[in-house]
């Protein structure tokens, strides 16, 4: 979907999976629309449970993820490669290339293209001969259609940033249920870099890490195991600073009854 308006405004998306129909289905997130394509994307994360030889190419159970490309140009078409690569940085199958008309859009299902094995983490690279955008959509423990599968979404990143802040990495829900919560630091550059990571609880209280990020690869930061000592069980902020490099933060946080999710992007703080 393209929207123009002669006033400013904000688009968002409403994401529904599991089971039920429209607005009365299991789950639901909203992606807040972008005004800014590109021709070169990437994601920090995703997880891939494997793949069937079923039409749609998906297992009943395990992790679902998809990639949507559109090409919000109405009058030229773009060719787009879609690259994956394991937290090693080291490349995953081969590229799906993509040749999207004007004005439409595509799904790349990233377990047909990984195969039948299951994929814990994995990064993506999107470039294209012309600007595109790009989302994400990832369900956790089965299909976004059927069941009480809990799902994120991702716009694609398109600049990596040296200073990044995340304000919502909460080791517990509003409800009270515990919240496994992870960080995914995808490194886009050709060294290793090392990531300071400054975290926030409600009184002031902080602890403090370092992580060292392989060139083109994804690490997995345990929240939950970096803050214990220091911040209470709750809300958590936090402040990821390198001097060696760039990278792109995603957060994921899925409740101890495997029933909810939400993601929250590192945004540049300066």
């Amino acid at each position: 979907m393209v929207i123009t308006s002669d006033q400013p405004i904000v688009p968002e998306r409403v994401l529904y999976f599991g089971n039920g129909a429209g607005s009365g289905k299991f789950g639901s997130t909203v992606a807040r629309g972008t005004n800014a394509p590109s021709s070169s994307m990437s994601f920090a994360y995703g997880t891939s449970g494997g793949a069937t030889s079923t039409s749609s190419g998906l297992n009943s159970v395990g992790n679902q993820d998809f990639i949507t490309l559109l090409n919000p140009n109405l009058t030229t078409a773009s060719t787009v490669g879609v690259s994956f690569f394991n937290v090693a940085g080291q490349q995953l199958g081969s590229t799906v290339t993509k040749t999207l008309a004007p004005g439409t859009r595509q799904t790349v299902i990233a377990n047909t293209v990984l195969g039948t094995a299951s994929v814990n983490v994995f990064s993506v690279r999107l470039n294209a001969t012309s600007p595109i955008e790009a989302e994400a959509a990832q369900y956790f423990g089965g299909s976004p259609n059927i069941g009480n599968h809990p799902g994120v979404d991702f716009p694609g990143q398109s600049t990596p940033t040296s200073n990044a802040l995340l304000t919502d990495l909460s080791t517990k829900s509003a409800d009270g249920a515990g919240v496994n919560r992870d960080i995914y630091l995808y490194n886009p550059g050709g060294a290793s870099i090392t990531v300071s990571a400054t975290y926030f609880g409600t009184s002031g209280n902080t602890a403090t890490a370092s992580y060292t990020v392989p060139a083109g690869g994804v690490l997995d930061v345990d929240v939950n195991g970096d803050t214990q000592t220091a911040i209470p069980v709750g809300p958590v902020g936090a402040e990821l600073t390198t001097s060696t490099g760039s990278f792109i933060a995603y957060g994921v946080g899925i409740t101890n009854d495997d029933l909810s999710a939400t993601e929250d992007i590192g945004t540049a703080a300066y």
